[in-house]
């Protein structure tokens, strides 16, 4: 069995908006992991507030680390204005 390895993030030329729900601070963390029923190694990067009371996260997955923790951020930016 390997160790996984964790990684915090910080997204290049992207800043991460507050959480959505208490206007906490976010943390992102990318995570390699096999996919489910395909067992593809890919990457899970999630993204959490801060606040140990609020719990807000989102999490993606994908083939490439790139492509999860740009999903990732992008979702968590999104926001109805």
């Amino acid at each position: 069995m390997g160790i996984d390895i964790i990684s915090v993030f910080n997204p290049p030329k992207i800043e991460l908006k507050s959480c959505p729900f208490c206007g906490g601070k976010a943390i992102s963390i990318s995570v390699p992991e096999n996919g489910g029923i395909s067992g593809d190694t890919g990457t899970r990067a999630t993204i959490v507030c801060e606040s140990r009371e609020c719990g807000a996260k989102i999490v993606k997955w994908a083939l490439k680390k790139e492509w999860a923790e740009e999903s990732v951020v992008k979702a968590w930016n999104n926001r109805t204005n």
